[in-house]
Formats: structure tokens, C-alpha cells, sequence
């Protein structure tokens, strides 16, 4: 909560000896931001505060549990790195040693390694890998990466993806038992995505095609079936009370990336009427994401079957997935004679 937040960075302003003249200007926090973050490495450190520091410059709009709003607004602010100027920025990818930070990952070259704390994963595992986790990590990259060298976080992930390029960063050896998913922790690899459940902006396809060639790599690696059985969300797994990845990934898109297909390019329609509200599942009495005023061109990457619905004479319980709106929408409404529509695949 906000006021436990402020308490805890309140703490850490003290300990890094910040007077009072020093907390009337937001950049000479970056000490306490960064002991906040809680990295044991110092360019993860520097990674965490400046992603906070670009944050406030840029302002936050973003939807939370319950659908209240939250937003601030952009302040740049300087920040006052210290010590941690001379502190390389992110991870350069340059080639270094096995266990160096900013090393390409032995396990998967096209990531960066940057290694969880030690006490926050088991050494080895009891159980054959057999499934791969899809988590949101509901925060930043550079927080997710931060928390897991955190010695109180007792989480870790095997990877982590940046929203706007797809960069990977692993965090624990795939040999090795991250703590992601509970009792499935032992069996499977888990993989974060940076940003909300609330917020489909975040799920770039920059990150969708990173996430998806690092799954189809581990699926070959490990012999596991790229289907929805063995490639799972957070959510169903048992023994978990979480929501990620929400009902905005897009799993048609994504299995289509895994698995190769080449059959990922979405489809055009034109919609018709007036007020057709976007539905964030199938049905007409889920939450309404959006609305088109009047006929429409929209994109459509797959259908399933939902609720029947009944309009002007016409009855169908098609629903088309409109990946620019996060949601669906009857397909009574998409101006083609057929019910089903021709050349997109279910969801």
C-alpha cells in the first residue's frame, strides 16, 4: 500500500543521511530508491532507480484491480546517481564470463544473465521439466529483476522480458528451481512479462515474439508439447491464487508465435452499427473496454464461441477477438454474410 511504501522509503532516506533540505528535491532520493529496490548488484540497482526516475518523468496512467484509475503526472526530475554514476548503465551484453553480469545466458543466448539472489531459488530440481508459466510481473522489468536479487523477495523467475523490445534478461539457471508457481515450481520454467494484467498496452508485439521464440526454444529443448496443456498462465496452475497473465494476453496470437505456424498475420473486416460495445469476454454482461461509434475497420485475430446473441433478426454466438481493443465483439456485427468467420482461427 502507498502509506507502507512511503514508510519503508521514508527509512530508507534516513539511511542514506538525507536532511531536510536534501527530500525537498526528488532527485537527491536516488539513494533511498535504490536501496528500495533492494539489488545486490550495482547495475541492477542503477537499472531499478532510473526506470523510476523515467517513470515520474513521463507520468503513469494505468488501470488497477477493481477498474480505478491511477494517475500521475509527468515530472522530469534529475536524478542525483552519487556513486552510481560511475555504475555502467543496464547490462551491456558484452562477452564476459559464465557467471558475469551482462553476460549473453549460456541457457539461451539471446538473453542477458543477471542472477537472482541465492536464497531465493533451489539448487537443481526434483522433477523433469514438463511446462512452461507465462507471468505478468505487475511492475517494471528492471523491479522484477531487481526483487529477485532482493534476499526478502523468497521469488525468482527463470526469465523476464522488457515491454518495449523484447530484451530478455534470465534470472535463474533452467537447471535450477525457480520460485514462481508453487507446487509446479519443481516441473516447469517460468517466464516474466513486464507490466499489468489490467493493461493489454503493455503486450507489445516486440515482447509477444521474444517471449514466444524463448518458449518454442525451451519446448524443443525439453521435449514439451507446445500446446495449452503444457504451456500454462500463472492462473492455472493449481495451488495459485493469482490472475496473471489476465484476460488480455493474447494466447491465440502467442501459441501461433510458439508453435511457427506462419499463420499470425491477422485478419481485416469492417464492422457495422452504431454503439457496439468491445466485450472483455464473450458474453454481453462482461465489462464493456470499448465502443464503436459507427462502422469501423478492425483487425481481428481469432473467434470462439460465447454467449448467443440475438439482434435485428440475426442470431449467432460467434465472438471475434479485436487485439487493437483487448476484447471481443458479436460477430452479428462484422459486416460478412457468414456466421463463422472465413480465414480466422479459434481462439
Amino acid at each position: 500500500n502507498i502509506r507502507g511504501g512511503a514508510a519503508v522509503l521514508r527509512a530508507h532516506a534516513d539511511a542514506a543521511g538525507l536532511d531536510a533540505s536534501d527530500r525537498d528535491r526528488p532527485g537527491a532520493w536516488y539513494p533511498a530508491v535504490v536501496r528500495y529496490g533492494g539489488a545486490t548488484e550495482d547495475r541492477t540497482a542503477r537499472l531499478y532507480a532510473d526506470t523510476v526516475y523515467e517513470i515520474m518523468a513521463e507520468g503513469v496512467l494505468a488501470r488497477l484491480d477493481g477498474d480505478e484509475l491511477l494517475h500521475t503526472r509527468a515530472r522530469k526530475t534529475e536524478p542525483e546517481r552519487g556513486r552510481y554514476e560511475d555504475v555502467p548503465e543496464g547490462f551491456g551484453g558484452e562477452a564476459a564470463g559464465e557467471g558475469e553480469v551482462g553476460a549473453q545466458s549460456t541457457d539461451y543466448p539471446a538473453a542477458l544473465w543477471n542472477p537472482a539472489y541465492s536464497g531465493n531459488y533451489t539448487v537443481g530440481r526434483t522433477s523433469a521439466i514438463n511446462k512452461v508459466v507465462v507471468h505478468v510481473t505487475q511492475g517494471s522489468y528492471a523491479g522484477a529483476i531487481s526483487w529477485f536479487q532482493n534476499p526478502s523477495a523468497q521469488v525468482s523467475a527463470h526469465y523476464v522480458i522488457r515491454s518495449s523490445d523484447g530484451q530478455i534478461t534470465q534470472s535463474v539457471r533452467n537447471k535450477d528451481t525457480a520460485w514462481h508457481a508453487r507446487s509446479a515450481n519443481s516441473s516447469s520454467l517460468g517466464i516474466e512479462h513486464e507490466g499489468y494484467v489490467t493493461n493489454p498496452s503493455w503486450f507489445t508485439d516486440a515482447m509477444y515474439r521474444a517471449s514466444a521464440a524463448l518458449t518454442r526454444h525451451l519446448c524443443d529443448q525439453y521435449g514439451i508439447p507446445k500446446d495449452r496443456l503444457h504451456i500454462l498462465g500463472h492462473n492455472e496452475l493449481p495451488d495459485n491464487d493469482h490472475t496473471d497473465p489476465g484476460q488480455y494476453w493474447d494466447w491465440a496470437y502467442y501459441m501461433q508465435l510458439v508453435r511457427g505456424d506462419g499463420n499470425v498475420s491477422d485478419k481485416t473486416f469492417t464492422t457495422w452499427g452504431s454503439g457496439v460495445n468491445v466485450r472483455s469476454a464473450p458474453t454481453t454482461t462482461s465489462t464493456a473496454v470499448a465502443s464503436l461509434a459507427g462502422p469501423t475497420t478492425v483487425r481481428v485475430r481469432c473467434q470462439v464461441r460465447g454467449q448467443l446473441v440475438t439482434y435485428q433478426g440475426y442470431t449467432n454466438d460467434a465472438w471475434a477477438y479485436l487485439p487493437d481493443y483487448g476484447g471481443y465483439i458479436s460477430n452479428i456485427f462484422v459486416n460478412t454474410p457468414e456466421s463463422w468467420l472465413p480465414g480466422v482461427p479459434t481462439c
